[in-house]
């Protein structure tokens, strides 16, 4: 009667989980095998988490998500639109883009373009010979760790911190660590 009775108990708490998940819209791509280089990943809604830093050329996609991260390796290619709070973090040659969402943090190296495009709020953290876009935002806040040119067109703020030497005013809304010109 007691094994009976934790049987029950078993299968009701399995059937409550099995509910809540159902409930709760996630989406979860833990690659490989979820996600594999140069194909997209599409998550809509809810919350989305990318976790594709083992291989390069991943391609997380998101749209209209409570929150959107991704971790990715070289040559990321994420986007992020109409949701809420969205996040990446890549190495090298990476091209992080978000669009109509309330948040758009970034930490990426060397070669990265970061576009950043009807959001409130803008963070990316750049490696050397990046190049950062922000329009239409009320604050875009970027760090540099070498040579990148930042774009603020129709921002509330744009602060860009330099981690060599002072930052360049280029004009027409263009900032600089380095110099004015596009990276290579």
């Amino acid at each position: 009667m007691l094994k009976k009775t934790q049987t029950v108990i078993i299968a009701a708490r399995l059937g409550m989980l099995s509910l809540l998940s159902l409930l709760t819209l996630s989406c979860t791509d833990d690659a490989p095998p979820g996600c594999r280089p140069g194909v997209p990943c599409q998550c809509l809604g809810g919350n989305c988490r990318y976790q594709c830093q083992e291989f390069s050329g991943c391609v997380p996609a998101c749209a209209s998500a409570d929150s959107c991260s991704a971790l990715c390796g070289d040559q990321c290619k994420y986007d992020c639109r109409s949701g809420t709070d969205c996040s990446a973090t890549c190495t090298t040659d990476c091209a992080i883009s978000c669009q109509s969402t309330s948040t758009c943090a970034a930490e990426c190296g060397d070669r990265c373009a970061y576009d950043c495009r009807d959001v409130s709020s803008c963070t990316p953290h750049v490696g050397p010979k990046s190049r950062v876009v922000c329009e239409r935002v009320g604050s875009c806040q970027v760090q540099c760790g070498g040579d990148c040119v930042v774009d603020c067109r129709q921002t509330g703020s744009c602060e860009v911190q330099c981690a060599k030497g002072p930052k360049l005013d280029c004009g027409n809304g263009r900032v600089a660590c380095g110099s004015c010109a596009d990276p290579v």
